[in-house]
């Protein structure tokens, strides 16, 4: 396959743009928190504009040139695969067949191929790649090809595979539940983490019996548990927001300033409690 060096891309989105822009004014733009300075940023961002790192997924193994095959070939398809399910369950009248098993499953792959993606991910990647047994032959020892982060960016591809891998050993559920809910206000935000797990993921199989809820836009929510779920309150909005700034890294975004800032002060408030498990409160607690 050639590959033509003028085309590389270099901006390289760990959340579709097709899914952000859901979440943005009537400008199409968003309000941006900055989680590590603890600021706001006072300029508006559109979707191009966030959740993104440079030359992400580009390599250079096999030549002096940028290779972005890896963000323009391959999660560029897995994206286009997805955006056509997920947009149905962003924008279609909620009926039975929305949340038909098939759009469920294409819904999980979709949140389990963004959780690899996700950089705050990065030291579970390596520390997996670290305790992977590994044959390979050529130059480079084992110890420094599990170091070199070309080959990391590929390795992690394998990942969605893994994952699915175990999944399928894993005995499935007798029974699952799940729960779609619209509201007429915009309530939930977008992070740099998009979704929420009750437990941490920590291994491929962590995903097989995990139960998630995730905003799929402003107004929004989906939800998915082992056990029967009551409806989503509307005053349950803002537990799911700080789980959200919770386990995102670095940005939180709304169509709104002033649900942004309150759902910030909102967070900053329960993390002087010293209670993290906001994720457990939300699905179980006061639903």
């Amino acid at each position: 396959m050639k590959f033509n060096v003028k085309t590389q891309s270099s901006r390289h989105h760990y959340i579709p743009q097709f899914f952000i822009k859901e979440f943005t004014n009537e400008s199409g733009m968003l309000h941006v928190y900055n989680k590590e300075k603890d600021a706001f940023l006072s300029n508006l961002r559109s979707p191009k504009s966030i959740f993104y790192e440079y030359d992400r997924n580009s390599t250079n193994i096999n030549s002096k040139n940028k290779n972005s095959s890896i963000e323009d070939i391959f999660y560029m398809n897995l994206d286009n695969f997805f955006a056509k399910v997920i947009k149905k369950l962003q924008k279609d009248e909620l009926t039975e067949e929305l949340a038909s098993k098939e759009n469920i499953i294409y819904l999980q792959f979709f949140i389990i191929n963004q959780f690899w993606r996700l950089p705050q991910n990065d030291a579970l990647v390596s520390d997996i790649i670290q305790k992977a047994d590994i044959e390979i032959e050529g130059e480079l020892t084992v110890e420094e090809f599990k170091s070199h982060l070309d080959w990391n960016k590929i390795l992690r591809l394998d990942f969605y595979k893994y994952t699915m891998e175990f999944i399928e050993k894993v005995p499935k559920p007798e029974k699952y539940y799940t729960n779609i809910t619209d509201f007429d206000d915009d309530l939930f935000l977008i992070g740099d983490h998009p979704f929420v797990f009750k437990d941490y993921i920590t291994h491929f199989s962590d995903f097989a019996l995990n139960e998630f809820c995730i905003a799929l836009t402003p107004k929004r929510m989906f939800r998915y548990s082992l056990k029967p779920l009551k409806p989503f309150k509307a005053a349950t909005f803002m537990e799911y927001n700080a789980a959200v700034i919770e386990q995102s890294e670095k940005s939180i975004a709304s169509n709104n300033i002033i649900l942004l800032e309150y759902a910030v002060d909102y967070y900053k408030s329960w993390q002087q409690t010293g209670w993290k498990n906001f994720a457990t409160y939300l699905l179980f607690a006061k639903n």
